[in-house]
């Protein structure tokens, strides 16, 4: 099934309508150095997670990661400690994967990336000791295949469980330049970090 997008930018001006069918948008990567600022952002420190339990075997954000053969969903997260964990789920199922993670939080340090959407914040309101942060101030250049990709019509969000994590709970912003600047030396590739 494929959607018709509008693609909004930061500006609120209406470009092109783009089709993006919701099988492509689950496996939109997210780029090295966001992970790298987000766990940085998250832990304080190196910013490596330990797991990625929504990848493919080209995209893994961890040395040890789960495909949708070995199904993140059922499969253990907290078996080695101490244990960080990578996320940035379908977001056709961005609940399922919020939950898991939500009751995962007493075992496992997660940050889980996500779409910003009417959804997304209703779960976390829901939930008012998670600390979640709107990233960057416009949306993300996500990555398929090597390039960038145009069609996110929403900001990202991440999510971050546990109490070892050391943010406040509630709601927030991780401004693009902070974002910069928690990334710095992780190398790009020519790719842009914010779409329009």
């Amino acid at each position: 099934m494929t959607h018709r997008i509008a693609h909004i930018t930061k500006a609120g001006a209406r470009n092109t309508l783009v089709d993006t069918a919701a099988v492509e948008r689950d496996a939109w990567e997210t780029p090295w150095p966001i992970v790298h600022a987000l766990g940085r952002y998250a832990f304080g420190d190196d910013g490596g997670f330990d797991l990625d339990v929504a990848a493919s075997d080209h995209n893994a954000k961890a040395p040890r990661w789960y495909t949708d053969a070995r199904d993140g969903l059922r499969a253990p997260w907290h078996d080695v400690e101490p244990l960080r964990i990578w996320c940035n789920p379908p977001w056709s199922s961005i609940r399922r994967w919020l939950d898991r993670a939500h009751d995962e939080r007493d075992y496992a340090r997660s940050v889980v990336l996500g779409p910003l959407s009417d959804t997304t914040i209703r779960w976390s309101v829901e939930r008012p000791m998670i600390a979640w942060r709107i990233v960057g101030d416009g949306r993300l250049a996500y990555v398929r295949d090597g390039r960038p990709v145009v069609g996110a019509t929403q900001a990202s969000v991440a999510w971050f469980f546990s109490p070892l994590v050391h943010l406040a709970p509630g709601g927030g912003v991780i401004s693009s330049a902070e974002l910069g600047e928690l990334a710095r030396g992780v190398g790009t590739k020519g790719l842009p970090l914010f779409g329009g």
